[in-house]
């Protein structure tokens, strides 16, 4: 019988592995969005550095080892701030693909009275607009 592995099944290696790999996939694929997606998410796609996405997933592969004992507290931000960036530009790329539904949306995201376009926000501005849209009740 085939039993289906978890995430929670797979090693520090192999969930790397999957990161890229869906990365990988998700810029080939959007990077060439032109001519088949609504025209302003396309433009937005093709701005967007889809490959930086693909280069920070493998990064993720140096935070494996150990660092040394001078360079832990050091390394253990670097690796912070590499997850920060994959799950900020995970939000925008999300974003920009339902770019329609958000141009639309009375909750998007503000500042100084107009609103932002996905790949121009920082992460905050993703985090509390995310929290709205999943409970309805976040403010910012």
């Amino acid at each position: 019988m085939f039993s289906r592995r978890t995430v929670e099944d797979l090693s520090y290696l192999e969930t790397v592995d999957k990161i890229v790999e869906l990365n990988e996939h998700i810029r080939s694929f959007w990077s060439k969005s032109q001519g088949w997606a609504p025209i302003d998410a396309a433009n937005l796609l093709s701005k967007s550095r889809l490959d930086w996405l693909v280069s920070l997933s493998h990064s993720l592969y140096k935070w494996e080892e150990d660092p040394s004992e001078k360079a832990k507290h050091g390394d253990l931000i670097l690796a912070w701030a590499n997850l920060g960036a994959l799950v900020e530009g995970s939000m925008k790329f999300f974003l920009s693909v339902y770019y329609e539904s958000y141009k639309v949306d009375n909750n998007s995201i503000m500042q100084r009275g107009q609103q932002v376009e996905p790949d121009g926000t920082m992460f905050n501005g993703l985090r509390f607009y995310s929290l709205r849209k999943a409970f309805g009740t976040m403010q910012n």
